[in-house]
C-alpha cells in the first residue's frame, strides 16, 4: 500500500475546478475563511447558491473584511465552522471530494468521486440537512444561556418515510413542540 501525501493547495486546486462546473448548488467546507480566495467565487454563476462553512475571526481585519466581500454576493450564504479538520465541496450532488486535514500540511485524507451510489451517502460528511429543526438546545442554565448547541443525527430507515429527532443526551424521540423545550 502506498500513501501519497496530498497538499492543501493541490486539494483547493481541484476544488475550484470542480467549482467552475457548478450548475445549481454547491456546498464548500474549508479551515479557514482565507482558503476562499484560492477558490474564486467571484467567477461562480450568480444562479449558483453557494453554501460555506468556515472558521472565521471577526476581530481579525482581514477576516472580517473578506467576509464582508463574501456576504455582499447575493448567492453566497458563510456558515460559522470552528473545527478546522475538513476541506469539502459538493457540486449538484454530482460530484464531491471530501478531505479530512491531517497533522502536517501536506498529510491529508482525500476522498473524490461522481458515483452516484457514494453521493447518497454523502450527507454522512457534510452535516445533515433532511431534519426541519436540526438543531437540540440543552436545557439553558442559568436562564437565557443557549450556548451549547449540537446537531442531532440519525440514521433513517428505509421504510420509515418520517423524519425523526431525538435528544442527544437521553435518545428520546421528540415531537416538534418538545425540539426546544424538553429537558431530560
Amino acid at each position: 500500500m502506498k500513501i501519497l501525501d496530498i497538499p492543501k493547495t493541490d486539494i483547493l486546486k481541484k476544488m475550484r475546478e470542480i467549482l467552475g462546473n457548478a450548475v445549481h448548488k454547491v456546498t464548500i467546507a474549508v479551515p479557514d475563511i482565507n482558503d476562499l480566495q484560492d477558490l474564486h467565487l467571484y467567477e461562480v454563476r450568480s444562479s449558483v447558491n453557494v453554501k460555506i462553512m468556515c472558521n472565521i475571526d471577526p476581530s481579525w481585519e482581514d477576516d472580517a473584511e473578506l467576509l464582508e466581500e463574501l456576504e455582499s454576493l447575493d448567492n453566497i450564504t458563510i456558515r460559522l465552522y470552528e473545527d478546522r479538520d475538513r476541506l469539502l465541496i459538493d457540486r449538484d450532488g454530482e460530484e464531491l471530494l471530501f478531505s479530512i486535514v491531517g497533522s502536517r500540511e501536506d498529510n491529508n485524507l482525500v476522498i473524490y468521486t461522481k458515483d452516484p451510489k457514494h453521493l447518497a451517502k454523502k450527507s454522512k460528511f457534510d452535516g445533515d440537512d433532511r431534519f426541519p429543526y436540526p438543531y437540540v438546545f440543552k436545557p439553558p442554565s442559568p436562564p437565557d444561556d443557549f450556548s451549547s448547541a449540537a446537531q442531532v443525527i440519525t440514521p433513517l430507515k428505509k421504510e420509515d418515510a418520517q423524519e425523526n429527532v431525538y435528544c442527544q443526551y437521553c435518545g428520546m424521540e421528540l415531537t416538534k413542540g418538545d425540539q426546544f423545550t424538553h429537558s431530560c
